[in-house]
């Protein structure tokens, strides 16, 4: 019970639109890795662990067989230095993070989705309008997350022969609607400056950008509080 109020009142946080704390501009990256056989907890070593890809690409996409599986990992990237104190004001000049709201939307080729799963470390938080429409995970313990640490995965099941392109956009949560796509810093204020790496696309032939953004500038408040690290 504690942890799921935890889980709420991370996603209900009154925060201003703009914070000067936590990570600059922090990325949401989807992976796409297919299975023969229904995704489930615990998952393979690199689903949760984020490994580094040869350069600097993400594996966002994945090819489809007929009647296969699909693990979708969510992945956090493009933090600022991980905050070495216990999450809150300390935390302030520093980064990593503690959790996320988003939704998944899909396209294209029809795939069944199957559940949503925590990494080890988070919980799953509730859903009024339901998963993958809306998700939000949050770190359930110790300490502050880094880039390596995914928080989640989803299964999808692939319930035809096609093989077609599938397409996994991340959107905004559907319950919450001012920060639904936002990384909870460990200041637990949401990163107004949250972009989206990549999406993922499973299937036919891939145009799915997995490339990682261009390394942002440290300009502004980020050049200030580099100065200081």
């Amino acid at each position: 019970m504690k942890q799921l109020l935890t889980l709420v009142s991370m996603l209900c946080l009154a925060i201003p639109a703009v914070t000067s704390a936590g990570n600059t501009e922090p990325a949401i990256y989807l992976e796409a890795y297919s299975s023969e056989e229904i995704p489930t907890s615990p998952a393979p070593s690199y689903i949760c662990t984020h490994g580094e890809q040869a350069g600097g690409a993400y594996h966002c996409y994945a090819a489809k067989a007929p009647r296969s599986f699909l693990y979708l990992v969510v992945h956090v990237d493009k933090l600022d230095a991980t905050c070495p104190y216990e999450p809150g004001p300390a935390c302030d000049s520093y980064g990593g993070y503690l959790g996320l709201p988003f939704g998944i939307a899909v396209s294209g080729e029809p795939a069944v989705f199957t559940c949503v799963f925590p990494c080890p470390g988070f919980s799953i938080g509730p859903s009024l309008a339901g998963w993958p429409a809306a998700i939000v995970v949050a770190s359930s313990g110790v300490g502050c997350r880094d880039r390596f640490e995914n928080p989640c995965y989803l299964g999808f099941f692939n319930n035809s022969d096609g093989t077609g392109a599938t397409y996994f956009d991340v959107v905004g949560n559907a319950d919450e609607k001012t920060y639904g796509r936002h990384v909870i810093n460990c200041s637990f204020e949401y990163d107004p400056g949250t972009l989206v790496g990549c999406n993922a696309q499973w299937g036919g032939e891939q145009t799915a950008a997995c490339l990682a953004l261009v390394p942002v500038r440290a300009t502004t408040w980020g050049a200030i509080k580099q100065m200081f690290r």
